[in-house]
């Protein structure tokens, strides 16, 4: 009867050693994955060390035309896209580009490309999302749709294919006077984005 016991007991618990095995070579997995291969917190706060990674998040709040909240993980980032500037807050055209924003990408899995971080603390990324069935470059879509122009003091760091694109979707959002580029004529170069900034002379919104 006790031998019957004793297999009784190790029956119960052999899958339970297994179970707990399973689970702590899970756990110990995440862990080395967001520490060494994903880089962990720590290395994440490294905005140099990041230059160039991609990383997916979800989508969740976009605040303003180049301003979006992700979760990553466990975390929340305020990512800034990159490159590109749109109407400030109470400007006449700020709340469309935020509008524009979402319709692309709220809610949605993106992946991002990280470049440094900005006075902030706001991770600056171009952001790619999954378009009409195409993974596609975020921040040259909002340029191509006339909610933003384009940022030349702070370009430098892109290649010069996606500078080419940039100023092409903005030549062509002009020549179609879409989205900003409509209502009034845009002014001369302003030094917020080494020229465009066709905003300075609407009137704000209270």
């Amino acid at each position: 009867m006790q031998q019957l016991a004793g297999q009784g007991s190790l029956a119960v618990l052999y899958p339970l050693a297994i179970a707990i095995s399973i689970v702590a070579v899970l756990f110990i997995s995440r862990y080395a994955y967001r520490k060494w291969w994903r880089g962990g917190a720590s290395y994440r706060e490294d905005s140099a060390s990041l230059n160039g990674m991609y990383w997916r998040a979800t989508v969740s709040e976009v605040i303003d035309g180049e301003t979006v909240l992700v979760c990553d993980d466990d975390r929340k980032l305020t990512l800034r896209l990159d490159s590109i500037a749109c109407p400030a807050h109470g400007r006449y055209s700020s709340e469309v580009a935020r509008l524009g924003l979402a319709e692309l990408i709220d809610g949605k899995d993106i992946f991002y490309q990280v470049h440094t971080r900005d006075e902030l603390g706001r991770v600056l990324s171009t952001i790619f999302a999954l378009i009409d069935g195409s993974w596609t470059n975020v921040n040259v879509r909002m340029v191509g749709l006339g909610h933003a122009w384009v940022r030349r003091t702070d370009f430098d760091h892109l290649s010069s294919e996606r500078q080419e694109e940039l100023d092409r979707m903005e030549r062509s959002a002009k020549t179609c006077r879409l989205g900003l580029w409509g209502p009034v004529d845009p002014v001369p170069p302003g030094p917020r984005a080494n020229g465009s900034d066709p905003e300075e002379q609407r009137p704000r919104v209270h």
